[in-house]
């Protein structure tokens, strides 16, 4: 798109985008509404860099003085993707005898004497879907929000059973030509369209009108040269074995983070790696959250405790009319931390029970289950799962290992609360986001896996068919860590000697 182009979309997108939609019904008889009239293409090939994006305001940080038709993003997490269908006059045809599309001119001043001197109508649909902020969006990656434009909703508002905390936003996005069939709930999206201020039409809701959307569940994948990997693995581990104290502890954290489901079989996710970091207190979670924090985009925390468990669902439900958020209804790609220092003995209510059974499922099958009146609805999602506990968990994990944190070490305490250095840490996302790679063995390394196991059972030594497979996926996390896409002699070597530090 030529510059004149971009500074008129970017100044004028009600007049830019009228014009491009007229052009195409000039040559229809009847307008075809079952189109995207090429505008999600031409906005990615105007928004080319992160400048670019800069010049769209957010929704979050200026809601308060946007204007009705103003162009905008926001980033969220799809929280419901049936919150409303409806048909509007997509089309008019004037005095002229030509057609006028109304997917946008709603937001026009002059729209409506137009629609006085109508002469035929068509009819189009659109549908609504409800988002909310993304749990646990650090701040390094989603810019910060002033109170004074806040966009959280108020405490009187029917939507509170949809938001995770007082903090959060609510917004309708209204979705056209169809494209509300590529969007999943708990999506997490980043999205470019038209501003329409809150309204009694809206219950008092602000509406975006999508023209583009990227998903940003998973960081977008930049592939990095074996230089850059081996730099910025080796700088992510120090921080990491500097903040934890243990390198064992910070090896093993790292692979978790490389942890992506690519299969599922037999009820089982393929391609992720839970963790459970046992001999933990709540100083220790508070240092491990701080440390996923400066190293992952996304990383949510939540309580196991009795009282927790027996009092909030950490499932999403529906009454059949209404879908209330669970506190876990995240998306993926986000780092979960389940901290059960404060879980002592106790009685589960109905509640309870049926937390513990979510997360059991959302653990080993990453399947994040929607509880109906009679039935439930399960949605895959693909999270990175770190369990902390002081003892071995009630949940289930694929490892575990005994946190061996430094005891009465001054210098350690001091080089722990060393921050990550900003400008690192975007190239730290980058290094975190090779986790999407897809990786495959070699013929000769699997020869030497399997003639591994085969000594390890002569040898006596407990190796089942479990051990090993989680020694596979173990060296394919290892090899994504180092920017490979294909398994290596060293990776499944080493990470067998991480084994004889892990319980499983």
């Amino acid at each position: 798109m030529v510059s004149s182009q971009y500074d008129a979309f970017l100044s004028d997108p009600c007049g830019f985008l009228q014009k491009l939609q007229n052009d195409v019904f000039a040559n229809q008889n009847t307008p075809n509404f079952h189109t995207d009239f090429n505008i999600p293409q031409l906005i990615k090939n105007i928004l080319q860099s992160e400048q670019d994006w800069n010049k769209i305001p957010s929704l979050q940080k200026y809601q308060r003085k946007l204007q009705d038709g103003q162009l905008v993003q926001l980033e969220c997490m799809v929280q419901d993707t049936n919150f409303g269908h409806e048909f509007y006059v997509g089309a008019v045809k004037n005095t002229h005898d030509e057609w006028k599309s109304c997917r946008y001119s709603f937001l026009e001043e002059d729209n409506e004497s137009e629609r006085v001197e109508k002469l035929e109508t068509a009819l189009d649909e659109r549908y609504s879907i409800y988002v909310t902020s993304i749990p646990g969006q650090e701040e390094t990656y989603l810019q910060p929000i002033s109170a004074e434009h806040s966009l959280k909703l108020d405490s009187s508002s029917a939507y509170q059973n949809r938001i995770f905390h007082s903090e959060s936003i609510g917004a309708i996005v209204k979705c056209y030509g169809g494209v509300e069939t590529e969007i999943h709930v708990c999506d997490a999206l980043r999205i470019v369209g038209l501003y329409e201020s809150p309204s009694e039409y809206t219950d008092d809701l602000p509406v975006v009108h999508m023209l583009y959307f990227e998903n940003i569940s998973n960081l977008p994948l930049r592939r990095l040269s074996p230089l850059e990997n081996k730099t910025m693995r080796e700088q992510t581990l120090a921080f990491m074995t500097r903040k934890l104290g243990d390198p064992i502890a910070a090896e093993t954290l790292l692979l978790t983070l490389f942890g992506n489901v690519f299969n599922r079989t037999g009820g089982s996710a393929i391609g992720c790696m839970s963790l459970n970091l046992t001999n933990c207190n709540t100083i220790d979670v508070a240092n491990v959250v701080s440390t996923l924090k400066q190293v992952c985009p996304r990383v949510y925390q939540e309580t196991v405790s009795i009282e927790r468990l027996n009092s909030v669902r950490f499932y999403p439900s529906s009454d059949g009319e209404s879908l209330s958020t669970g506190v876990l209804q995240v998306s993926p790609g986000t780092v979960l931390v389940l901290d059960e220092t404060q879980l002592n003995k106790g009685i589960l209510n109905d509640t309870g029970v049926r937390n513990i059974a979510f997360l059991e499922q959302l653990i080993t099958e990453q399947m994040l289950p929607f509880m109906f009146p009679f039935s439930q609805f399960e949605v895959p999602t693909n999270l990175r799962i770190v369990i902390l506990s002081q003892t071995k968990s009630l949940l289930p994990s694929q490892v575990l290992y005994k946190y061996k944190k430094p005891i009465d070490d001054k210098e350690h305490s001091s080089s722990s609360s060393e921050p990550l250095e900003d400008g690192l840490i975007p190239a730290v996302f980058d290094y975190i986001s090779q986790a999407t790679l897809v990786t495959r063995i070699p013929d000769d390394v699997s020869k030497h896996i399997q003639d591994a196991f085969v000594q390890s059972r002569r040898e006596g030594k407990a190796a089942d068919e479990k051990t090993l497979g989680l020694q596979i996926n173990a060296s394919c996390l290892m090899a994504k860590s180092w920017g490979r896409n294909e398994v290596s002699y060293e990776d499944f070597d080493f990470v067998c000697d991480l084994f004889e530090h892990w319980s499983l």
